[in-house]
């Protein structure tokens, strides 16, 4: 869990915007921008959980997870066989009329495509990435181990500076973020002792680091 609270971040917030007496409304929303930010950069085990969801002989689809921001996998453990993903273009490219044991998957919207579509009923397993709760009570703190509150602080200052029109120094305080967590991806923070503490950089997430670039792109 986190050290710092909401009330700590706010206080933290305004005081790097040069205490220009800015709202708890305001700052609660670039605070959180920060906080979901590094949620979607980081693949933190903490916010992992899993489904399992049967299928239906004859039918493509099922249901994606309530709250599912990523699915990660599908294991079918009807047949002992992880599923691999399919890119979506593949999914309407192909005209799916073949049935058998489902061996890929792939989603769009709220529903989990499978090909072959399913023939019986199959177990599957899926794992999938979940939102944290927003930061929205003065002593609330992160769901993270409190290594990771720095980071959240510099993109929520990053955030704040973003929507006042600062791209400068926005960018910069964005460079801060990224190089602190990329420092803190060691051994000790991919295999956490504490279970459900560990983290990793999922391969699509270099989403903080592109952003960085398309605001040093505009600066000069």
């Amino acid at each position: 869990m986190g050290y710092m609270t909401l009330d700590d971040y706010r206080t933290d917030v305004q005081s790097a915007l040069g205490d220009r007496g800015f709202g708890n409304e305001r700052l609660d929303r670039w605070i959180n921008f920060g906080y979901l930010d590094l949620a979607g950069s980081v693949d933190f085990e903490v916010l992992d959980d899993s489904e399992v969801v049967a299928t239906v002989a004859a039918t493509q689809t099922i249901d994606a997870p309530d709250n599912a921001m990523i699915v990660k996998l599908v294991r079918d453990t009807t047949s002992d066989n992880l599923l691999g993903w399919n890119p979506k273009a593949e999914l309407f490219r192909k005209s799916m009329v073949t049935q058998g044991v489902p061996l890929n998957w792939t989603r769009h919207k709220d529903l989990i495509y499978l090909s072959p579509i399913p023939d019986a009923e199959y177990s599957l397993l899926v794992i999938f990435k979940t939102p944290p709760d927003r930061l929205a009570v003065s002593t609330a703190v992160s769901v993270f181990p409190d290594i990771w509150d720095p980071a959240i602080f510099q993109l929520s200052v990053h955030h704040a500076l973003l929507a006042i029109g600062d791209e400068q120094r926005s960018a910069s305080w964005l460079s801060r973020a990224v190089t602190y967590i990329q420092t803190r991806m060691t051994e000790a923070d991919l295999h956490a002792d504490a279970s459900g503490l560990g983290a990793s950089l999922p391969p699509s997430g270099q989403n903080l680091q592109k952003r960085l670039q398309g605001l040093q792109g505009q600066g000069g």
